[in-house]
């Protein structure tokens, strides 16, 4: 008993790092939902505060849609999908900058969290060296492929970002350039839905327009899946050497 005891705790010593980044991705994972769901019912009973679209109202609407995307508070697609139906093109650019300032925001905080995460990739798991560096050698293209994918959740793709070692300008161009496809496409169905609240409960594209998430995911996973297989090539040719 006291041997198996042993082992279990062993195992569990082993694993502290998975766990801590799974309770992470469940604590985002509510707090989403429970955020999504008190931001529809505070647009539904005051949506006349967003339909007055002074720049006082814009300023604090996008300043507060930053934080909420940074900490997975909102789905960046809701948000999309709401700025596009109540401010139309005007509010397309400001909506840029808040995704910006959302994606460093949330990787800047994120980082003070996945320290232990990171130091175990980096330093504690020799499996795992040679895969993460050949990772941040891509790092342009995999950041790239991971934003455009609309089925990956913002704030979870930015905590596993945090463990890696990115230059903030790779970060925030691969971010920008990865966004603007999946966000222009709901931002144009926001902008066309008829019955806003309704749309977000089941958000559908119609006709050729449904093909582009398809497309998009499909670009994103072999993108991705190129990029790991370039780095795990690399990470065993290197062990051979």
């Amino acid at each position: 008993m006291p041997t198996f005891a042993f082992h279990s705790f062993g195992y569990m010593f082993k694993f502290r790092p998975f766990l801590s980044l799974f309770s992470a991705f469940g604590v985002i994972g509510v707090a989403s939902f429970a955020a999504s769901s008190s931001l529809l019912l505070l647009l539904r009973n005051n949506s006349e505060l967003i339909t007055d679209a002074a720049p006082l109202t814009m300023l604090m609407y996008f300043a507060l849609v930053s934080v909420t995307m940074a900490f997975a508070l909102t789905p960046t697609t809701y948000v999309a999908i709401i700025t596009g139906h109540f401010f139309g093109w005007a509010g397309f650019p400001p909506l840029v900058l808040a995704y910006l300032l959302a994606s460093a925001l949330s990787i800047s905080v994120f980082r003070k969290f996945s320290k232990g995460f990171a130091r175990y990739l980096h330093e504690d798991e020799d499996r795992f060296k040679g895969i993460i560096q050949g990772l941040e050698n891509r790092e342009f293209m995999l950041i790239l492929m991971l934003r455009l994918s609309p089925v990956f959740p913002f704030a979870i793709m930015n905590y596993l970002l945090s463990t890696l070692r990115l230059r903030w300008k790779d970060y925030l161009l691969a971010s920008l350039f990865g966004m603007l496809p999946r966000t222009l496409i709901f931002f144009v169905a926001g902008m066309h839905a008829s019955d806003l609240f309704a749309y977000l409960k089941h958000p559908t594209i119609e006709g050729t327009w449904q093909l582009l998430p398809i497309g998009l995911i499909i670009i994103s996973m072999v993108g991705i899946g190129r990029i790991v297989q370039k780095s795990m090539h690399k990470a065993r040719k290197d062990q051979s050497l």
